[in-house]
């Protein structure tokens, strides 16, 4: 996991803002590891990858529960 607490609201705000679409995926495969959110975890289920504003929506979606 990247550096921060990813249990931390700070962190998270971090990564909604200013997070490349890599640790925001990171992120949703740390707290969700039941997710299909990877690149190869998507092409598997015959999905497209992620997009950033999706992976961001996604931790919206996923903080706020």
């Amino acid at each position: 996991m990247m550096n921060g607490n990813p249990h931390s609201e700070d962190f998270q705000q971090y990564l909604i803002k200013q997070g490349t679409r890599e640790q925001i995926i990171e992120w949703l495969q740390w707290n969700d590891h039941n997710g299909c959110y990877s690149d190869a975890e998507s092409a598997h289920e015959g999905l497209s990858p992620l997009t950033r504003e999706q992976a961001v929506e996604l931790i919206v979606d996923q903080k706020d529960r």
